[in-house]
């Protein structure tokens, strides 16, 4: 294999990993209907302040914004947006 084969096939390798552990992007929307990772998440952008401005940092803090408010304001935010599903704070 001459260089510019093997480069590629590395180069390709890696794209393909980073594919398979990267994570979707998520809306408020899923972050209200799992708790958990919701919870999970505002942790780990707690602990990477420079990835705060990334989608799911700034979902997951959108959900808090709801949940914080208590069960009563999640569950009319679930009706109006037409989620199913029971909301349980972990």
């Amino acid at each position: 294999m001459n260089k510019t084969k093997k480069l590629l096939f590395v180069g390709l390798t890696t794209l393909s990993l980073a594919a398979c552990f990267s994570e979707g992007t998520f809306s408020k929307d899923h972050y209200i209907t799992h708790s958990e990772d919701q919870a999970n998440k505002m942790t780990w952008c707690d602990q990477h302040p420079e990835e705060k401005s990334t989608p799911n940092c700034v979902a997951a803090y959108a959900a808090e914004e709801t949940i914080s408010q208590g069960t009563d304001a999640v569950a009319a935010y679930m009706k109006k947006h037409g989620l199913s599903g029971r909301y349980i704070k972990n």
